[in-house]
């Protein structure tokens, strides 16, 4: 990979992360810049001390998203071992939001991990991984996820 491929993947995962830091918690969202090295040093240090704080204070919403936002930059990043990671990131989010019974943020883990699939040549398992999530929906089909999972199922069908 060269200097520039890694600056541009470098570019995308930190608009990555400020995505992440601006819709959820930013406790939360600030451990997923210091995994991914966005901070050294006495940064990484005050941004990790947050990660307690937010468990104490049962700062979980947007738990399973992060994870899935992790995923997602780990992958852009293309470091070594990141598909594993993000295999796993994903896997977390799925129980995540299944425990919260969130089925939107679950659709949103379940279209990555099936994306990811895909590009490791599982088609028809994400096929079928994905379908019965998105059939779960009986309304809002107007939303960009569901938009978005209906398009990664028509080109897996056809």
């Amino acid at each position: 990979m060269s200097p520039n491929d890694t600056a541009k993947r470098k570019k995308n995962a930190s608009a990555l992360i400020i995505k992440c830091m601006i819709s959820p918690p930013s406790s939360q969202a600030n451990n997923v810049a210091v995994d991914l090295g966005f901070f050294s040093g006495d940064g990484k240090q005050q941004c990790r001390n947050f990660a307690p704080r937010s468990r104490a204070n049962s700062e979980r919403i947007f738990e399973a998203e992060l994870q899935r936002l992790k995923a997602r930059a780990l992958l852009v990043c293309g470091a070594p071992g990141s598909k594993t990671q993000a295999q796993s990131l994903l896997d977390q989010a799925l129980a995540t939001a299944r425990s919260q019974h969130a089925r939107s943020l679950e659709l949103r883990a379940a279209k990555d991990l099936a994306a990811l699939w895909i590009g490791q040549g599982r088609s028809d398992d994400a096929l079928a991984f994905l379908a019965p999530i998105h059939a779960w929906f009986t309304e809002g089909f107007d939303t960009h996820d569901l938009k978005e999972a209906k398009v990664l199922l028509d080109q897996l069908q056809s």
